[in-house]
């Protein structure tokens, strides 16, 4: 009897295996590994104060760039590297590139929300081994890169300032603002007969953010400089530390009607 209902049931146990040894490669099939779909990346690598922008090209030859920020971009790299240095699974991708001869790089690249990677770089020597490694983030730009925006805005004039009005705070320099731990591009304009200009460039969108104001709108006191500027609620009070001639230190405020909107941590270079 107990034979005969196995042999009944058989047919059933049969099915059940059948439709999930089917679940299961279906489930198999909609886990698929990442893909760099082609578009641009960039971000700022604040370790050691430089643009990064990755570009992934359809044609399967791509480029990864590095822009020194305190030389105003004046300084940067091009790496080369095809479809072939790619390799992803379904959590990352790894690019390797090839330095040079004795020097390569590794990024790691995780998704971070909709349209951002969280990268690892990983920098090796040529037997391999890891010499430095540093983490940033990559954000999609959908018009041209930041670095671009800004050699487009400065072009004409960037030599000239950098020439006049040089001395203490006056001049024209560049660096990075963090606000909420994110790096952002930032310059600092000072002119001693005419407005100045404190201006954020948004990573990943073709924006600025920037606010003026007047040398009489400067207190400054044992090298601290205290700033209040036009717009009614971005970065309307600066507080700078001039650290050297060639560097300052200070904080952004974005206030309005006494509440705190913003604050921000900033570093800046001199541009000569």
């Amino acid at each position: 009897m107990k034979i005969w209902k196995f042999i009944k049931a058989l047919p059933v146990i049969i099915g059940l295996q059948l439709c999930l040894l089917l679940s299961l490669n279906v489930t198999a099939e909609s886990v698929k590994s990442l893909e760099l779909k082609p578009g641009l990346w960039e971000g700022i690598n604040n370790n050691v104060v430089q643009y990064s922008i990755l570009e992934i090209n359809e044609d399967g030859n791509h480029r990864f760039f590095i822009a020194n920020i305190a030389s105003a971009f004046k300084k940067a790299k091009k790496f080369d590297f095809t479809d072939e240095n790619i390799s992803c699974t379904t959590s990352e991708c790894i690019i390797n590139i090839k330095r040079n001869s004795e020097a390569s790089s590794r990024l790691i690249l995780a998704p971070y929300l909709e349209n951002s990677f969280k990268v690892i770089e990983i920098n090796t020597n040529a037997d391999g081994k890891a010499i430095f490694s540093q983490t940033y983030q990559l954000d999609q730009q959908k018009d041209q890169s930041t670095v671009r925006s800004f050699i487009k805005k400065y072009q004409h004039h960037i030599e000239s300032l950098s020439l006049h009005d040089s001395d203490g705070i006056y001049g024209f320099w560049l660096g990075v603002l963090v606000t909420d731990d994110k790096p952002e591009l930032l310059s600092l304009e000072v002119h001693h007969d005419k407005k100045s200009t404190f201006t954020l460039f948004i990573n990943g969108q073709n924006f600025v953010n920037e606010t003026a104001f007047l040398t009489k709108n400067m207190i400054i006191k044992d090298r601290v400089i205290n700033i209040t500027t036009e717009h009614p609620t971005f970065a309307n009070k600066l507080i700078i530390n001039q650290l050297s001639s060639n560097m300052l230190s200070g904080y952004m405020y974005s206030v309005y009607k006494g509440n705190s909107l913003q604050t921000g941590k900033f570093s800046l270079f001199r541009v000569r």
